[in-house]
């Protein structure tokens, strides 16, 4: 199954995805629990150090990113 992202103000499709597996959708949720089990062992200076560098990277995107979530949403 493809799952499509579609802009609803002239109906072009953005993207699509295809469905993962059930084979998939486990790894991906085994892949995550693991990952939770890590992150929890981080301290507060770790996690805030991760978080300014995610914030830093939605700063620099930061138009790109606007002109995705404003097409998927029939805004332009």
């Amino acid at each position: 199954m493809i799952f499509s992202s579609i802009n609803p103000y002239n109906l072009e499709t953005v993207a699509e995805y295809t469905a993962l597996s059930d084979t998939q959708i486990q790894q991906k949720l085994d892949t995550s629990a693991t990952a939770f089990k890590a992150w929890k062992k981080t301290t507060f200076a770790q996690r805030a150090e991760l978080m300014h560098r995610v914030a830093n990277i939605l700063r620099r995107d930061k138009e790109a990113l606007a002109t995705l979530m404003t097409t998927e949403m029939g805004k332009i």
